[in-house]
């Protein structure tokens, strides 16, 4: 039998979309192809949106049966898993003062967590829940704007109300240059959560994190555009900036390991000729198309 594999994509701004597969691999998909419809939020139910029902999944059933045993038709068991992704989470002087004033005695000494809760169900009721994690926590005072650097309480908070893969690949990862780096990829790899794009070596950078779903392995691949800040000399930590051969390779190693590779990548403008920009750029969908090109099934921007 056949096993048909669902992947269901919710963001926090209440887009969705889906990718059905069967167990044989089929040609990457096109990159402009990818939206589907708007899940339900409210009440945390990730349908499928492309699953048939009513009289279209009867006919479905009847055209089965007539079908050649050897077509490559996905029939059988359907199996779900979601996917929630957030970002970009970024704290500032203001929310240092709000995690001190929300602490409970005998606790942490900040408490960042009533700032999730509009959103805490659906952090939690995912399968994977992702955020890229844009500022590091080196142990270190607390800084904003324009090196920033969090308490580690607030990484306690976000694995505790759910999010399981922490993103740290975007441009603000070497704010406190390669030490602070280091202490925060240090402090991640002793929580109960996967990190993806922070590297200690090269080694680390091509050790690709496949995490499993209700029997669906996802490998997670993430890059970034670029840095504010060098890394400097005197280190192996790898900073995972956008690399052709990088992506080939890698989507290379996992390809045969995995039944989706979805990617993170911190990339685009923020302005262009003074105005905000909610398009992307050229050079993104060149690297969209690539990434597609190279067996990437989905991409997670930030």
């Amino acid at each position: 039998m056949k096993k048909i594999i669902s992947i269901i994509f919710v963001a926090l701004m209440l887009m969705s979309f889906a990718s059905c597969k069967s167990d044989k691999k089929t040609k990457s998909p096109d990159p402009n192809d990818v939206l589907g419809g708007v899940s339900s939020i409210d009440g945390v139910d990730f349908h499928d949106i492309n699953e048939p029902s009513g009289a279209d999944s009867q006919q479905q059933g009847t055209d089965d049966t007539q079908e050649d045993p050897g077509a490559d038709e996905p029939s059988g068991e359907l199996v779900k898993a979601s996917f929630l992704g957030c970002g970009d989470n970024i704290l500032y002087t203001g929310t240092f003062w709000e995690g001190l004033a929300q602490a409970y005695a005998g606790g942490r000494q900040y408490n960042f967590k009533p700032i999730y809760s509009d959103v805490a169900a659906q952090i939690a009721a995912a399968d994977v829940s992702y955020i890229n994690q844009e500022t590091l926590m080196d142990g270190g005072e607390p800084e904003s704007y324009p090196a920033f650097n969090s308490p580690q309480d607030l990484g306690w908070d976000l694995v505790e109300i759910g999010f399981d893969v922490i993103n740290l690949a975007n441009n603000h990862m070497l704010d406190r240059g390669g030490d602070g780096l280091q202490k925060t990829i240090d402090f991640w790899k002793g929580m109960n959560a996967t990190m993806i794009g922070g590297n200690s070596d090269r080694e680390e950078f091509d050790d690709i994190e496949i995490i499993e779903r209700n029997g669906i392995r996802i490998a997670l691949l993430s890059y970034c555009e670029m840095t504010n800040l060098g890394l400097g000399n005197g280190y192996d930590i790898r900073i995972p900036y956008l690399d052709r051969e990088d992506i080939k390779r890698q989507c290379d190693s996992v390809r045969d390991r995995c039944d989706f590779i979805v990617c993170s990548v911190h990339w685009g403008e923020e302005q262009w000729n003074g105005n905000m920009r909610y398009e992307p750029t050229s050079e993104q969908k060149e690297w969209a198309k690539y990434m597609a090109d190279c067996g990437v099934d989905a991409i997670i921007g930030s």
